[in-house]
């Protein structure tokens, strides 16, 4: 067998054993929609033909469907993608870059075509994926994310990048911009969001977590809203369960290496915070000239835009929801090569011992070689949760 060959199998099997996995979590989820979309989206049919890839979560979706476009998010994720990306990196690639440029190499998404990948270059990492891309020929449009260190900036600094990238869309595929298609999808984007936050806490935090992922699997956001809906309303959180916040790297489908050791482990998981998916925004769209400002603004915010540097912002939103979730302990996650969340750490530490909340980290990739020492720590910390838990409750008696 080929080598790529015995990838895609590996990478089938991986997809096949995650969604089955979900399946037996929650059940009411078994040969429904948002699996289906799951699969559809990992494994399509050979006659599928995807012509545009959009490399993570750092764009507007409102710009590729105003512009009639339909892209294929890649997020990163997939074990087997990140190996067979492994000849074509540098070892201090993150994880979630290289399986991402190992998803361009797998038959599931690309069946041999030859798709033009949009790169918002938000990192390192990113940047130097646009140069194997290039190397290999492939078509990009790298977007250039600005830095920023005052979130006063974002409308000045994020505007032109979206109307350059409007331009350059328009003229690759000649498409045309249409307003009323922009306020649409944005206007589904905000109900999206708000069907999220209903069901965020009515089931346990690796199905939210997973839901979460499928709304870039679809290019039907207002039918994945309307099922998310009636999803509410089936579903329901385990119970007694200590209640933690998952922090840190962003977790994405397949891999969910952490999620399951932690809720095997006892826990609850009420709340993924910085966890790659645009909060709910109250503020509607501006209209006319203002229009990309206003999407800019309430898109790239300092908490969760792969450019936020403001510290202070970012303390006052974990606090915020630490009141929102109550959790009783932190989980922080560095993949490796995820540097940037260290430097995040100890903000995020200090806020914790204020709340006298216990806070663990680890540091781990995508590989199971290390899940039995994960899976000792976890319960560890599990157990001094149950402990912590059960003595609140008997001061409350």
């Amino acid at each position: 067998m080929m080598k790529n060959e015995k990838t895609q199998e590996l990478y089938t099997a991986e997809v096949k054993d995650f969604l089955e996995s979900i399946a037996e979590r929650e059940p009411v989820l078994k040969g429904g929609y948002f699996l289906d979309t799951a699969e559809k989206y990992f494994l399509p049919e050979n006659n599928v033909k995807r012509k545009i890839f959009v490399l993570g979560t750092a764009l507007p979706e409102e710009i590729f469907a105003a512009l009639g476009l339909q892209p294929t998010w890649i997020l990163g994720g997939s074990l087997r993608a990140l190996e067979a990306a492994n000849a074509d990196v540098p070892r201090d690639t993150d994880a979630v870059s290289q399986s991402i440029l190992g998803c361009l190499k797998l038959d599931s998404f690309t069946h041999n075509s030859s798709p033009t990948v949009i790169v918002p270059m938000v990192n390192d990492s990113l940047r130097k994926i646009v140069q194997q891309l290039d190397n290999r020929g492939t078509e990009v449009i790298g977007v250039d994310i600005p830095c920023v260190t005052d979130f006063s900036e974002i409308g000045d600094r994020f505007t032109p990048m979206l109307k350059e990238l409007i331009e350059r869309l328009s003229v690759r595929f000649r498409a045309r911009f249409s307003q009323r298609r922009f306020l649409e999808a944005y206007d589904a984007a905000r109900l999206a969001r708000a069907a999220y936050e209903d069901i965020r806490y009515r089931t346990n935090g690796s199905t939210a977590m997973f839901l979460a992922n499928t709304y870039y699997y679809t290019n039907n956001r207002v039918r994945w809203c309307q099922e998310l809906k009636k999803l509410a309303e089936a579903v329901s959180p385990p119970a007694g369960a200590p209640r933690v916040c998952l922090m840190g790297s962003p977790v994405f489908a397949p891999n969910f290496k952490v999620p399951d050791l932690a809720e095997s482990s006892g826990l609850t998981i009420v709340r993924h915070f910085q966890a790659e998916f645009r909060p709910l925004s109250d503020k509607p769209l501006e209209k006319g000239r203002r229009m990309l400002r206003s999407c800019a603004e309430n898109f790239y915010t300092d908490i969760y835009s792969s450019s936020r540097l403001d510290n202070k912002r970012m303390a006052e939103e974990f606090r915020r929801m630490i009141g929102e979730s109550h959790p009783d302990g932190i989980i922080y996650v560095v993949l490796k090569g995820h540097i940037s969340f260290d430097f995040d750490l100890r903000t995020f530490e200090i806020i914790a011992e204020e709340h006298e909340l216990p806070f663990i980290r680890i540091e781990t990739d995508y590989n199971n070689n290390d899940i039995e020492q994960l899976r000792i720590r976890l319960e560890a910390f599990s157990e001094i949760l149950h402990h912590r838990v059960r003595l609140k409750g008997n001061s409350n008696e």
